[in-house]
């Protein structure tokens, strides 16, 4: 494998760079073939906010062939799955890309130690390795220690991304061609029973485009950072794939890098004069969080597009991100809220710009209707528009037997267009057939339509219905940040059966350790809970980090109902 200080960022004036050409290419190959025709690329920063590794577009190219040959020597055919734990380092975009030349199909996984400890990371990577039917493991030398445990099941052969130097480059290469597949993509929930979603170069073509042209309004000026996960849809396309189709430099920290040090991400972009992010909503809010007055003056002006997408946007932690950096040079006009999901790809919806919609609580949760109000308390919701869907594509809103409802009338959303997945891996029979664009997918979320934008409400699966009414475990969360001192601690609402009837359950990560605080804590949180749901909510304290997230940050509260069951269900303050 090549060192970063064998491959440099060759540097070139403007004249000198072939025309930018937009998302107009069939595959991935095509486009990074022509991305090597200029001297923009890549690079990652460490914790010093130094640069570790750089490789230009070029010298990925030829390192990605370079690794294509080595893979072919394994035995691998074409169309076979080869999954990659998914580090930000250059190790992942040779493997990546390198499967793309070879005709083999990378599937990236999670490179995080879930809480649970080796065992339950190992166990979660077997699950989808067998998902995925991967022929082959490529890890980082860090996790060395767990290849026999990655392959038990599977009886796979594992190898660690130093090995690659040990491999012969011996085969000639054939890339993917358009009509074949991209790449596997998990969907950030996927746990227990994970779903491999197939994603093809077509569809991937569509999507970049429309991300670079409507969306970003890309330009040859145009530079990206990114912190986010590359085994996510939000970090592996927004942020390596369709850069890559306009040629676009990306900088990047390590998602755990950002965990630690996340302002680190706002002072990176202010030296590299970045015009483009995007974050879950707990990235800028973390950011926020850790601001203090006294921090190194920061100039964000550059900034045309931060995007959010991931989960549920908090219009009121954006607006304390606005309000802290507005110093800074920081301009709401680039807040971009965006409705995405990895089964269309990545991009769905967009606005450019903040716009929220303030409701009556009660008449949603009893009539499923979004009826505005003019006042903003316990008795109200605030949720966030998510603009247009993208061109060639059409979403609508309906009942569960996809019926279409009226605007502002919540209920599932349904989507077309041909950045549709492929199907799922290891089912026989697909959603819809690849490429046709007019047959309409459930995605799994609610929402309502509003002068034509759409609005997320939550997760249909996630969704609290007690007696006659439709309670989103978000509003819940949301309401324990309100109280003193708890905006910043972690929670998780969901319901479970009790008696027959549906109990809701709040989970409160908490490091409160006398028995007298933490009932007075208990009975604070109730007694406002009762006032602003007008239901009893049962709260249990669990330990800091208890709560699991998904790649994306979104909380899992399937593994949080799971907690409750497993430990705390028979416990009592």
């Amino acid at each position: 494998m090549c060192s970063s200080s064998q491959i440099a960022i060759e540097t070139m004036t403007p004249a000198q760079q072939p025309a930018q050409r937009i998302g107009d290419f069939d595959t991935i190959c095509e486009a990074l073939d022509y991305a090597a025709q200029g001297t923009n690329g890549i690079r990652i920063y460490n914790a010093k906010g130094e640069v570790q590794e750089e490789l230009s577009y070029k010298s990925l190219r030829e390192l990605a062939l370079y690794t294509g040959k080595k893979l072919l020597t394994l035995g691998l055919g074409r169309g076979d799955v080869v999954a990659i734990i998914a580090d930000t380092c250059v190790e992942f975009f040779a493997l990546f890309y390198g499967c793309q030349y070879a005709g083999l199909i990378p599937c990236p996984l999670p490179y995080t130690i879930y809480l649970g400890g080796k065992a339950a990371y190992t166990q979660r990577v077997n699950n989808l390795l067998k998902a995925a039917d991967a022929k082959i493991l490529w890890h980082p030398d860090g996790l060395k220690n767990l290849s026999e445990q990655f392959t038990e099941a599977m009886q796979i052969q594992a190898f660690s991304f130093s090995d690659l130097a040990d491999l012969p480059a011996t085969k000639e290469t054939t890339p993917l061609q358009p009509h074949e597949a991209a790449y596997i993509q998990f969907s950030s929930g996927s746990t227990s029973e994970p779903k491999g979603i197939i994603i093809s170069q077509r569809a991937i073509s569509h999507n970049a485009r429309g991300i670079l042209r409507e969306c970003i309004c890309i330009t040859p000026s145009d530079r990206a950072f990114s912190w986010l996960p590359l085994y996510h849809d939000m970090g592996l396309v927004g942020f390596s794939i369709a850069p890559l189709f306009a040629q676009t430099p990306v900088d990047y920290i390590s998602p755990t890098l950002f965990a630690r040090r996340p302002l680190l991400w706002l002072q990176l972009m202010s030296e590299r004069r970045s015009t483009i992010t995007y974050a879950p909503i707990f990235g800028y809010n973390l950011a926020a969080l850790r601001h203090k007055p006294e921090d190194t003056k920061l100039d964000l002006s550059a900034l045309k597009i931060a995007g959010i997408g991931g989960d549920m946007i908090n219009a009121g932690q954006l607006q304390q991100f606005c309000t802290i950096f507005a110093d800074s040079g920081f301009n709401s006009d680039s807040l971009t809220p965006s409705y995405g999901m990895a089964e269309s790809t990545l991009l769905v919806s967009y606005r450019h710009g903040l716009k929220t919609d303030t409701i009556d609580k009660c008449k949603l949760e009893k009539d499923g209707v979004a009826v505005p109000c003019n006042h903003n308390n316990s008795h109200s919701l605030t949720f966030t528009f998510c603009g247009k869907s993208l061109k060639g594509h059409e979403l609508f809103v309906g009942d569960a037997q996809s019926k279409p409802l009226p605007a502002r009338h919540v209920g599932h959303i349904y989507l077309c267009g041909p950045s549709l997945m492929s199907g799922y891996c290891n089912q026989n029979a697909t959603p819809h057939p690849p490429h046709d664009n007019s047959i309409y997918q459930d995605t799994g979320d609610m929402g309502y339509l509003c002068d034509g934008e759409i609005v997320i409400t939550g997760r249909y699966k996630d969704m609290i219905t007690v007696n006659g009414r439709n309670i989103w475990p978000q509003d819940i969360e949301h309401t324990l940040a309100t109280l003193p001192g708890l905006s910043s601690n972690r929670a998780a609402a969901f319901s479970v059966n009790d008696d027959k009837s549906e109990a809701i359950i709040i989970l409160i990560e908490n490091n409160i350790s006398s028995p007298a605080e933490r009932k007075k804590l208990i009975s604070a949180v109730q007694t406002t809970m009762t006032a602003s749901h007008g239901t009893i909510i049962k709260a249990v304290l669990v330990p800091p980090r208890s709560l699991e997230y998904t790649s994306s940050g979104k909380l899992s509260r399937s593994k949080a109902r799971e907690l409750y069951i497993n430990h705390y269900s028979n416990r009592y303050e």
